[in-house]
């Protein structure tokens, strides 16, 4: 819905991509900046809605495979701690090309 589920991403959502699983959430979230749109199924934060969409996917199971593969190689290539952490060292890159002695 609104507020601050429209401005997060839940952790859940994090290690269901880690885990290589599709990921059935509202439309509305945040992500970090420069991170594109994960590979999930968003739809109206309504119970018709995601009884719907659940009925489909069970219909396409090809479809939920692709779904879980990019799940697992949107989570590597976007989220992981190694992406993380190469994030980081680029702030503290440009941080501390910009002065001389402590940050």
């Amino acid at each position: 819905g609104d507020g601050k589920a429209s401005r997060v991403l839940p952790y859940k959502v994090y290690l269901a991509l880690a885990a290589g699983r599709l990921v059935v959430t509202q439309q509305q979230f945040s992500l970090p900046e420069g991170v594109p749109r994960p590979p999930v199924l968003g739809i109206p934060p309504e119970g018709q809605e995601l009884a719907n969409a659940l009925s489909e996917l069970a219909a396409d199971p090809d479809r939920l495979s692709r779904f879980s593969c990019e799940a697992a190689d949107y989570y590597q290539k976007y989220l992981s701690p190694a992406c993380l952490a190469k994030s980081w060292q680029a702030i503290i890159k440009d941080h501390m090309s910009g002065r001389t002695g402590r940050v």
